[in-house]
């Protein structure tokens, strides 16, 4: 049995630009399941054209109370198959804590650098609670 990754392609009318972390913050907020946001760690990454406009993403993973794997290599397949020109990834915190881990940072740091190699801009890694966010590549 062999496996497919499906794309699905839905044409947004209007999507308006993410220009900052607070924007992301709002966009992310908008598709995360926020009855599971301070129990369980998920993470989100979204997809961006050369515009900052969204054109897609894609729910990474939902963890533990303590930690989420960010899948980069699936993030970036996906990511060259919408032809995104731009990504910005979030987890949340169910401790309510913005404070981002060691983890956290490497994690970051890992991402950027796979997204330098794919000719892809990383934008930010964002902590989020339902009650704020930390912006850890821009704070």
């Amino acid at each position: 049995m062999s496996s497919r990754l499906k794309i699905i392609y839905e044409e947004v009318l209007f999507s308006p630009p993410i220009t900052n972390s607070s924007q992301a913050y709002r966009e992310f907020m908008s598709i995360w399941d926020t009855s599971t946001i301070r129990i369980v760690e998920k993470a989100y990454v979204l997809f961006l054209n050369g515009n900052n406009q969204v054109i897609g993403y894609y729910d990474i993973n939902t963890g533990t109370q303590r930690e989420v794997s960010l899948h980069i290599k699936l993030c970036l397949a996906c990511a060259l198959c919408c032809m995104a020109y731009k990504v910005i990834i979030a987890h949340s915190h169910p401790s309510g804590l913005l404070k981002p881990s060691e983890l956290d940072i490497l994690k970051t740091k890992k991402f950027k650098e796979a997204c330098d190699l794919m000719d892809i801009e990383f934008e930010d890694h964002l902590i989020v609670t339902n009650t704020g966010y930390f912006g850890i590549s821009n704070d």
